[in-house]
């Protein structure tokens, strides 16, 4: 009899679907990021923070973005850092199930040996004139790979 109540309250609530509440933010360090804890959509099964910091050649800070929210396991990514001639990017996303995860790894230097590669390099606000350039950098065994990314900001917010 008891076996067979715990099973129909065992199926009811998985009938009703479980959605995770995560807390949602944006600024430019992670202790000024407080918001309120929101329900997320079926779409998220997450809750994510994320860390990007953009500096100029000479290491200089240019912006600092951080925020939190409702994510998916796909957006969940080791530290990254990005270099190119003109800007260096530095990204950390900590994933977690309760509504604030902390972040726990920053990008460092070092963190990886192996050997250097050559990439294409280019910084620009238009992406057609980064196809036709073709200057290139060797990257050291700490950056042992080449990526693309593209990003656009608008204010103090990433798209």
């Amino acid at each position: 009899m008891i076996i067979s109540g715990l099973f129909i309250v065992l199926i009811s609530f998985a009938g009703t679907g479980y959605s995770i509440h995560c807390q949602q933010c944006s600024s430019t360090t992670e202790k000024n990021c407080k918001g309120n804890e929101t329900k997320c959509s079926s779409m998220f099964d997450l809750c994510i923070s994320k860390y990007i910091s953009t500096k100029d050649i000479k290491g200089q800070v240019i912006e600092t973005y951080f925020s939190r929210g409702c994510g998916k396991l796909h957006d969940c990514l080791d530290p990254v850092i990005f270099t190119n001639d003109n800007i260096t990017v530095e990204m950390s996303v900590e994933c977690c199930w309760h509504s604030i995860c902390v972040l726990k790894d920053f990008p460092s230097k070092n963190k990886h040996k192996g050997k250097e590669v050559k990439c294409k390099n280019c910084y620009s606000d238009n992406e057609s004139t980064c196809n036709k350039n073709n200057n290139t950098m060797v990257c050291p065994g700490e950056e042992p790979k080449c990526a693309s990314i593209n990003y656009q900001s608008k204010g103090n917010a990433h798209i």
